[in-house]
């Protein structure tokens, strides 16, 4: 036996082939497991999202099935996601091991599938390794945010693996498993409307039903299948035009969509055979961003497709072609953009189901290529595996390159730059890259090339706004804002910091205004409440402060610093027993922050109903504060001696007194001496000081 010969009759072992493919996928696939989350979509789907941030929980439940966040209804995906947070809190190593998982798992079904429904475990092999190893599919394993196209694809694999059953042995039980698989994948993610056609697909190829059931019959039997992801498709149609996903036609008429999908095609093609310029985010050439297309493109692609078709009928004796290059065609059908959602052209992520059908058609013509080879030719034989071999290696190398723009979210915008450099949504998103690295200069400069792409991108001169506040050019951020409500005047977050920026520059009586119109459009804004209450207590309005920092309280109760304002407010309205309980909740909040803890102290110790004070509790909560490193705050040392003449330990309260007046001294804090060496005064007669009524 030849060596060939040997390594193809032990590949034939579905046990051997199947631990092959995973040890293949882990290898080349590993580093993504030391990959941070990315800054587009993981903060959807994970990072800031509250209710996946709780885990597993009966809400939690319920809100998956019934919200339309991120545009979709996919209640798998999210209930995928919280268990990840249940097992793995945020620590992003988990969430990618996830993803890693599911890609493994897609790659034996696939290669299940293939053998099963061919009887050929060989180039079944061929098949799931192109689809393992190319590195058009880095983004779907590498990015958590779509975990939706890993589960919706494993859900529609086994699904069609029960379907294959099905048409092999029968059964009910087996036919009701297909449709609840499908049912769950179309819930992971709705790309899978178009799998009940796959299915008449593979009753073409391989399994070649037509022989012995009427085409009505299979018509008929899908039928079911059909319902399901038509339901699918319109509950994912309602969301998206209730999110203002979709582009209108007013937006985008059908025309350029209809030439984008036609060019899009073969783009996919052209990343299939050479995938050199992968990257996040393909803007749409109709877009602002994009170029379009000259005529001639697109009706070189459209007979391109024409002639790819016709030569797939052509040699509809070797149906596998036919079958993959439909496969192809129709998988893709649901993200070509017909119905555009987003400005993204296509994206290498929509591959991911699309792409089996060419691996079947390049696998399966390999196969026969090598099947009319004479057997006792071992050396062209030999050289044809050892070609495959090649190719399975440049496609690893290549995935573990592709890997590397997947790190972290800074690496990802600046290769999608170098790809697609006047893309603004890019632009923009490597400006609030760099913005919260405190690069704020370089910010700015990527978020006015986004605004060359795109003038009209109110989101972008809301980022340019935020950079040049930051950078302290509040007069330029101001007419930013201004320029980004002109657009989007109903956006509560442009109101909120330019309220802010107004505020810095001592406007705040317009300040005020704009943070009422940020309750307006958002009257659970918490941080509106809590800014437009401290704005009202700098102009003296008490009363109105108090009543927002309790609605603020009452809308979001863990803000330590809504707890600790509206501390300060009751102690101002003299409702002295109220104030502890929220500077105590402020500081459980934020334990690092000393200023809830000297209030506390300070109400504790010297307020002036008796049945407030408890001077031990006030003692201990000075001592908190100048632990946390406020040793060298003169307020807090105050606070510390106040506690301390509380409990009636007035040398200690004196020495105390002494070095905080010192160090108020001595950072110019004239008013502040002043007033602690009139306590000091007090301590050395041996009086405790308290407040006036």
């Amino acid at each position: 036996m030849s060596l060939s010969s040997g390594i193809l009759e032990n590949m034939s072992r579905p046990a051997v082939i199947a631990l092959l493919l995973a040890l293949a996928v882990v290898a080349v696939y590993a580093p993504v497991v030391d990959f941070e989350f990315v800054d587009y979509d993981d903060d959807v789907y994970v990072t800031k999202n509250q209710e996946v941030r709780k885990g597993l929980t009966a809400e939690g439940f319920r809100w998956a099935f019934t919200t339309g966040r991120a545009s979709n209804w996919h209640p798998v995906t999210w209930l995928s996601h919280m268990l990840d947070v249940e097992l793995y809190g945020l620590d992003p190593g988990g969430h990618h091991a996830t993803n890693l998982l599911l890609h493994v798992l897609n790659t034996l079904l696939l290669f299940a599938l293939l053998a099963y429904a061919t009887g050929r475990p060989w180039p079944g092999l061929v098949a799931a390794a192109l689809f393992a190893l190319h590195p058009i599919n880095v983004e779907s394993v590498a990015w958590v945010a779509e975990r939706k196209n890993l589960l919706s694809t494993t859900l529609g694999l086994a699904s069609a693996l029960a379907y294959v059953a099905y048409t092999k042995r029968g059964g009910a039980s087996r036919y009701l498993l297909t449709a609840g698989l499908l049912a769950l994948g179309l819930m992971a993610k709705p790309m899978l409307v178009t799998l009940p056609f796959l299915f008449l697909l593979l009753d073409y190829w391989p399994l070649d039903r037509l022989r012995t059931t009427s085409p009505g019959r299979l018509l008929l039997e899908k039928l079911p299948l059909v319902l399901l992801a038509a339901a699918s498709g319109v509950v994912t149609l309602a969301v998206q035009h209730a999110s203002g996903a979709v582009r209108t036609a007013e937006t985008l008429a059908l025309g350029p969509r209809l030439a984008n999908g036609v060019l899009s095609y073969v783009r996919y093609l052209r990343k299939l055979v050479w995938p050199d310029d992968l990257a996040l985010l393909y803007q749409h050439p109709y877009l602002p961003g994009g170029t379009p297309p000259a005529v001639w493109q697109v009706l070189g692609a459209l007979l391109l497709l024409a002639a790819l078709t016709v030569t797939a009928v052509f040699l509809a004796r070797r149906r596998w072609i036919l079958a993959g290059w439909l496969w192809f065609l129709l998988a893709l059908l649901p993200v070509l953009g017909l119905i555009q959602a987003g400005s993204q052209a296509m994206a290498d992520r929509y591959a991911y189901l699309p792409l089996i059908g060419l691996f079947v058609v390049l696998s399966w013509s390999g196969a026969a290529l090598l099947g009319r080879l004479d057997r006792r030719r071992t050396a062209a034989r030999a050289l044809a595996l050892a070609a495959l071999l090649a190719v399975l290696a440049g496609l690893a190398v290549c995935t573990r390159q592709q890997q590397r723009y997947w790190r972290n979210s800074l690496a990802l915008f600046e290769r999608g730059i170098e790809i697609s450099p006047r893309n603004p949504t890019l632009q923009f998103n490597l400006g609030t890259v760099l913005e919260t690295q405190g690069r704020t200069a370089s910010a700015i400069e990527h978020y006015r090339q986004a605004l060359q792409a795109e003038p009209g991108g109110a989101r972008i001169h809301f980022g340019l706004a935020n950079a040049l506040a930051a950078e302290g050019r509040s007069a330029e951020a101001i007419r930013e804002y201004a320029i980004a409500l002109q657009i989007e005047p109903d956006d509560a977050r442009t109101h909120f910091n330019l309220a802010n920026t107004l505020r810095s520059r001592g406007k705040t009586a317009e300040a005020i205004e704009h943070y009422r119109q940020a309750l307006e459009l958002a009257p659970g804004y918490a941080e509106a409440h809590n800014n437009l209450g401290t704005a009202l207590l700098e102009r003296g309005a008490l009363a109105e402060a108090l009543e927002q920092f309790e609605r603020g309280v009452e809308a979001d109760p863990a803000v330590a610093d809504l707890q600790n304002n509206l501390g300060v407010a009751l102690v101002r309205s003299a409702r002295w027993a109220e104030a502890p309980p929220r500077f105590r909740t402020a500081a459980a909040l934020a334990p690092e922050w000393p200023a809830p803890l000297i209030s506390a102290a300070w109400i504790l110790a010297a307020a002036p109903p008796p049945a407030v004070r408890d001077p031990a509790e006030a003692l201990s909560l000075a001592r908190r504060a100048v632990d946390l490193g406020a040793a060298g705050e003169p307020a807090a040392l105050d606070a510390l001696a106040l506690a301390l003449a509380s409990n009636r330990r007035f040398d200690e309260a004196a020495q105390t007194a002494e070095r905080a007046a010192d160090l108020a001294d001595r950072e110019g804090r004239d008013k502040l001496a002043e007033q602690i060496r009139g306590r000091l005064a007090l301590y050395r007669r041996g009086v405790p000081f308290v407040m006036g009524p």
